[in-house]
């Protein structure tokens, strides 16, 4: 199915996503999956209801955005990626128009990006294991970044919580 981007009516696409799925398609569950696939990266809550309100002009309260996110999670229409910097972004589910990848996070900035044209390769499981998705996070700095300050350590302005644990167990053995 093609999103808005490929010559369909952005939100009837994200109708069509919901309403396959055998469910209702809310004002609100359109509106975040279509930010979602406007997107072409994942967003966090904040980025995602900040998107929302300047393409409707409405603000969307953090309770709606959060169980309308889990709906869309449950439905395998979006997908969850987590860091290391303890914040959840979301992003369309995998499938023919997205299929699975990595994505790249810079460490100074946060940024967030999808690595659409990278194919992961798919991992053996032992007999009996299901295999549901697979996620991987490539880290490192941005080209904007990289030009802030040529000098400066990467990890000295990482955006990972201050305490030890909050560190990879790679920064932790330091």
């Amino acid at each position: 199915m093609a999103d808005g981007r490929h010559g369909q009516d952005p939100e009837l696409s994200a109708a069509l996503r919901i309403r396959a799925s055998g469910s209702r398609a809310t004002r609100w569950r359109i509106r975040i999956l279509q930010a979602l696939l406007d997107a072409g990266k994942p967003l966090s809550h904040q980025e995602l209801q900040e998107s929302l309100r300047q393409d409707t002009g409405e603000l969307v309260d953090r309770v709606t955005l959060y169980r309308n996110l889990d709906w869309l999670l449950q439905q395998g229409l979006a997908h969850r990626i987590t860091t290391d910097d303890r914040v959840w972004r979301f992003g369309v589910a995998n499938d023919a128009a997205h299929p699975p990848h990595p994505h790249f996070r810079c460490l100074r900035c946060g940024e967030l990006l999808c690595l659409a044209d990278t194919q992961l390769p798919r991992p053996e499981l032992p007999q009996g294991y299901a295999l549901r998705d697979v996620d991987m996070v490539v880290n490192g700095i941005c080209p904007h970044c990289q030009g802030q300050s040529a000098t400066e350590d990467p990890e000295s302005r990482d955006t990972t919580a201050s305490s030890p644990d909050a560190r990879s167990p790679r920064q932790r053995s330091r």
